[in-house]
């Protein structure tokens, strides 16, 4: 693989960068140069969006989490809260 070229990261590159990630950290040089085929600016940007994805992730799992809760409590808020969620 080209280094320049952009490709989707494989199953089994996911496990290598999570494996290289636990190991060194936030040392993308490092990283990089253990990492067949992805740049420095690769490794560095998946990092990065791999965080974010999870961000979004916990997130949407803790309001629907809260919802669930809402619902439980008091059904008619449940409908208010989701209706005008986005207008906050």
């Amino acid at each position: 693989m080209n280094r320049g070229t952009l490709q989707r990261w494989t199953r089994e590159e996911e496990r290598q960068f999570e494996l290289l990630v636990r190991r060194h950290d936030r040392d993308f040089k490092l990283i990089s140069e253990l990492f067949p085929g992805r740049s420095y600016g690769q490794i560095r940007s998946h990092y990065y969006n791999v965080l974010r994805r999870e961000s979004a992730r916990s997130s949407s799992q803790n309001q629907t989490q809260a919802i669930a809760q809402v619902k439980e409590e008091n059904p008619l808020e449940c409908f208010y809260f989701v209706l005008f969620d986005d207008f906050e």
